[in-house]
């Protein structure tokens, strides 16, 4: 897969499109600075000289109101997106034939680059548009006028069977559609010819690439604010917490919580075994009850494109067949039955909903044959504030019956600003199919008054969504797989709340968080990939006891630094895992250490290696109970008995001094110099002076930094602007007590093993240069 050419167009088409997009709104008299005003004109209207009919009116109509509401840049954000998703997905499908309607010729390509789309001359036999349209535009010379009506209507007879992915367009959408689309530089032009086509080949993947390429750049931005200290908007959150997880560390989660549930609630000698590579074999946890393929059910609560959902599929797959169950039937088995997928973006959840229905496709071509909405059990979070701020002015119009409605309201109190939180909330089961049904009956009775017919139309819209997503997260799973957002200091104030209230005890990071959804039944699995610090630091010790003490873990890989191709140095330390949702005390489980491994390429070799060979020197064995007896209880897996041992009848160090993780500065280019590129006067401190030092009107202090691995003295090259003019607000200021004192100190980062330096008075301290202050002399 040519990862280089899928993110140069997916960064060009989001800037080209959105460009293209306000020059079509333009066109209109709507910018960002001003929306003209129009002049009615019959039926129609006329904007800057030119005349529209009535159906462009109620269009702009739409797009005023959306713009009014949405603001500009977000209505411009939202129609890009949903063309290059509509464009991303008919390439797909024209690549692998998968094209419903007997549509044969290519939607977007030519016989070669240079020509127009196959579509365009055959469009009038497939009754794309009318023979009157077909031969109007051509006699006028507007073929771009042609395609655009061909793209619309297909669009439009697409959401016959996909509805989510190709939603009727008869709005500002289709108003907004970019011109120039084909020809030289245009957004379709640069698909079909800057992606090769064998990418698009059979490849679900590439949908979730070409997302997060999208998106890259916006990423980049909201990273860039938060680090300056900005907290997160819900409109921000999906750019920030996308991370397209690799192909093979999907495949280890999905074999080992998905197969090993298989194999010990279905078949433990099942052939389907054979095709894992990343499965990591050991003891089995068997209760002696049995599962049907049907009975499966699975979710991804942060499910993105939907990239862990299309392995799972794989792999159910395949048992199903193992079973014996007709291939025709399974892939509509699969899509009503065991998958279960949510996003707080819609933008991704469109796309791993439209991925999990190829998916089906390529498993069975009749799939569309129906010309029906294939079942799909995947959607974006809503909220209920729409129908929130009709409820109230009508309340004592409403007719529901009670039980139904207390279900309403239960809905729009949950859903409340529920893009903030996503899928954190914690949802009751209620009767929703009850609530449902009860919608539809009133609906059709008719004879309403108006209150309640406004009430009940709103309704209507917006509830059928509030069900969908209730349902999901108010099920439990037996398997709850995913790749979480990573979200600590840019949490907003409602989310960061909200975390604070019902999580207390992963509220650091949102990744953390979503390790204690309550999805999982009784003895399922969880299976995740993200970042080790969980595993060890002090703001996570209740999350790990309540791990070891209620869940067992069955496998492990350790992947620290590089593990996203993407993402260089040690930025983000990461680790997959495995889950059983009980405890048994005696297990051991199975853990692969490639911390040390210096690319996400030489991680995956090197897991195949342990896979392999279990004595390959980096694969161990560790019962949970281990991490139970050390203080603070971190998942050390790799250290040996006499090690442990040492934890339990030795003195700890924290016993003898107070161990501390230094401070960040934030900006150390801004704030930190050799020692020698400053000149300063120095102070000599000691035991008797140091009470005396004002640190607020000192500028320059000595700074352990860290540095090399040195045994003993060292690494004393840096000094610290403390100055109140540089605004320095990243100290430590729980630990001004500990400031200027001497100190043990040691690297943080640097070797593999222990080396302690002695620190005398004066000095601060880094995060990287970790200190430990003696209680005695």
């Amino acid at each position: 897969m040519n990862k280089s050419a899928i993110r140069n167009f997916a960064v060009t088409a989001r800037t080209r499109l959105k460009e293209q997009v306000k020059d079509r709104a333009a066109i209109y008299g709507i910018t960002e600075k001003e929306i003209k005003k129009i002049e009615l004109f019959g039926d129609g209207f006329r904007v800057r000289g030119k005349v529209y009919d009535k159906i462009t009116l109620a269009q702009y109509r739409q797009l005023v109101n959306a713009v009014e509401h949405k603001g500009f840049e977000n209505v411009v954000e939202e129609v890009a997106y949903t063309w290059f998703n509509r464009f991303i997905a008919l390439r797909f499908m024209e690549v692998n034939g998968y094209m419903p309607f007997n549509i044969h010729t290519k939607v977007l390509a030519g016989v070669d680059e240079k020509d127009e789309p196959e579509i365009i001359s055959a469009s009038k036999d497939l009754e794309l548009v009318s023979p009157e349209v077909y031969y109007s535009c051509l006699d006028k010379g507007d073929v771009e006028g042609l395609y655009k009506t061909i793209l619309i209507n297909l669009c439009n007879k697409l959401s016959n069977i996909m509805p989510n992915m190709f939603e009727k367009i008869s709005d500002y959408t289709e108003l907004l559609l970019p011109d120039h689309l084909y020809t030289e530089g245009g957004i379709i032009n640069l698909l079909v010819t800057g992606i090769p086509e064998e990418d698009f080949t059979n490849q679900v993947e590439i949908i979730g690439w070409l997302y997060q390429f999208y998106i890259s750049e916006k990423k980049a931005q909201v990273d860039e604010a938060v680090a300056k200290g900005k907290k997160v908007s819900k409109d921000d959150l999906p750019a920030k917490t996308q991370l397209f997880t690799p192909d093979w560390i999907v495949k280890y989660l999905v074999e080992n919580s998905l197969g090993r549930l298989w194999l010990e609630k279905g078949d433990e000698n099942s052939p389907v075994k054979n095709n894992w590579k990343y499965y990591l074999d050991g003891e089995l946890i068997k209760d002696g009850s049995k599962l049907s393929p049907e009975e499966i059910k699975i979710i991804d609560p942060a499910c993105g494109s939907g990239h862990m959902l299309v392995y799972a599929f794989d792999v159910l797959y395949d048992i199903y067949v193992s079973c014996g169950y007709p291939e025709r039937d399974i892939p509509q088995l699969i899509l009503e039955k065991n998958l279960y997928g949510i996003d707080i973006d819609e933008r991704a959840a469109q796309l791993a909903y439209f991925a999990l229905i190829m998916k089906a496709r390529s498993k069975n071509r009749r799939l569309f044959r129906k010309g029906e909405p294939l079942t799909v059990n995947v959607c974006a979070i809503k909220e209920s504030n729409g129908i929130s701020s009709i409820i109230i002015p009508f309340q004592s119009q409403l007719k529901f019956d009670d039980c139904h409605k207390l279900t309403a309201e239960y809905l729009i109190k949950t859903f409340y600003n529920a893009r903030e939180y996503g899928s954190i909330i914690k949802v009751e089961p209620m009767d929703y199919d009850g609530l449902s049904a009860y919608l539809d009956e009133i609906i059709h009775q008719g004879a309403m008054d108006i209150f309640e017919s406004m009430f009940v139309n709103q309704v209507a819209k917006d509830m059928p969504d509030l069900i969908r997503q209730a349902k999901i997260l108010s099920q439990k799973y037996d398997v709850y797989i995913t790749n979480p957002p990573y979200l600590g200091k840019g949490m907003s104030p409602l989310l960061s709340d909200y975390v604070k209230d019902n999580y207390p005890d992963s509220k650091s990071d949102l990744f953390a968080v979503f390790m204690e959804l309550p999805l999982l039944k009784p003895g399922g699995y969880l299976a995740m990939i993200n970042q080790h610090s969980w595993m060890f630091l002090a703001s996570f010790e209740k999350l790990r006891r309540k791990v070891v003490q209620t869940q067992t873990i069955t496998s492990m890989l350790h992947l620290g630094p590089r593990t996203f191709e993407e993402i260089s140095g040690e930025v983000v330390q990461s680790v997959a895992f495995v889950l059983k949702n009980e405890s048994v005390p005696d297990y051991m489980g199975e853990y692969v250490r490639l911390v040390d491994f210096d690319s996400a390429a030489e991680k995956e070799t090197g897991t195949l290696h342990a896979i392999a060979d279990t004595n390959c020197g980096y694969r161990y064995k560790c019962n949970s109970e281990n991490y139970k007896k050390m203080p603070g209880s971190p998942v050390a897996y790799w250290i040996s008995h006499r090690i442990l041992s040492s934890f339990i009848s030795k003195t700890n160090l924290s016993s003898v001094a107070e161990i501390v993780s230094g401070m960040t500065t934030g900006n150390n280019e801004k704030y930190l110099r050799i020692w020698y590129e400053v000149i300063v006067n120095r102070i000599s401190f000691n035991s008797s002076n140091i009470k005396n030092v004002d640190i607020k009107k000192t500028i320059w202090f000595p700074y352990n930094k860290g540095g090399i691995q040195r045994k003993w003295y060292g690494n004393n090259e840096y000094i610290v602007n403390w100055s109140e003019s540089a605004n320095f607000n990243r100290a430590k200021t729980t630990m001004t007590h500990l400031y200027l004192q001497k100190c043990i100190t040691w690297s943080d980062i640097s070797g593999n093993n222990f080396a302690a330096r002695y620190c005398d008075y004066g000095f601060m301290f880094d995060v990287k240069g970790s200190c430990g202050f003696p209680k005695e002399e």
